[in-house]
């Protein structure tokens, strides 16, 4: 073989070499270390449902009056309007927790086949919402208003009073469920727990309503108008909630630790 043959061959080997190792250089790297960065997780969801005994009630109502002369309307309004708040009054109430809201007016038309119409009377209105600090004391109120002609009560609704540390401890309470939920886990496939990786939650609270309703409540108390007083009280008693649910729930994704 001549010398140039081999000269050749040599080369060409030489640059298929160099082309070999700058391929691998530019090439993606699948190492171990990549696989070791994979990190496995345990994904839990975990809730809370607690009932408190309501420690603060509102009820609203409306009083509502029609006629056909407004300053005559606004007079019985007037006389109205105190007769139901010294009634309220002998409840042992204090005055504060009485709140009354703007008077509101407007006019009931008549409409002719001329396409004219005019005014037949005038419809006036004025809520107001009393806040006690006991269920008994709400059904106090309802039977009282529920008695009243031309009064309407629109609802009684009940709360608390420290709803933000309840709910807190609630919220407190199902993340402890959930940390405990991803340990027994971490336990069963001897591993540990690592940080937390994603964090969604969610609360919400419900009032326990009783089945009777206000509407229910003012008819009962005018067939009963000649029952005893402590009969409607206790049926009075019977349409205010009682309790107030408050709920919690979290989804919780924890790194396991080998």
């Amino acid at each position: 073989m001549k010398h140039s043959t081999i000269g050749l061959i040599i080369l060409v080997m030489v640059i298929v070499g160099i082309l070999i190792s700058v391929q691998s250089m530019n090439a993606p790297v699948v190492s171990q270390t990549t696989q070791n960065n994979q990190t496995s997780l345990v994904n839990v969801t975990a809730s809370e449902t607690r009932k408190y005994a309501a420690n603060e009630f509102e009820t609203v109502a409306m009083l509502e009056l029609r006629g056909a002369n407004k300053e005559q309307l606004f007079k019985e309004l007037e006389t109205r309007r105190k007769s139901i708040f010294d009634q309220v009054k002998k409840l042992e109430l204090e005055e504060s927790s009485i709140e009354q809201n703007s008077v509101d007016m407007h006019k009931e038309w008549q409409y002719h086949n001329n396409g004219t119409r005019s005014v037949r009377g005038y419809v006036v209105t004025q809520s107001f919402a009393i806040k006690t600090s006991s269920q008994a004391a709400a059904a106090a109120v309802v039977n009282v208003l529920s008695s009243e002609k031309d009064v309407e009560i629109s609802r009684t609704s009940a709360n608390l009073k420290d709803k933000s540390s309840l709910q807190k401890e609630i919220i407190l309470a199902v993340g402890k469920k959930a940390l405990n939920k991803a340990e027994i886990y971490a336990e069963s496939v001897g591993a540990k727990l690592g940080k937390v990786v994603t964090l969604n939650g969610s609360g919400d609270e419900n009032v326990y309503q009783p089945r009777n309703s206000h509407r229910m409540m003012k008819m009962a108390t005018y067939d009963m108008a000649e029952s005893a007083a402590d009969g409607a009280g206790n049926f009075a008693l019977e349409t205010v909630a009682d309790s107030v649910e408050m709920s919690a729930s979290v989804h919780l994704s924890v790194e396991l630790l080998q």
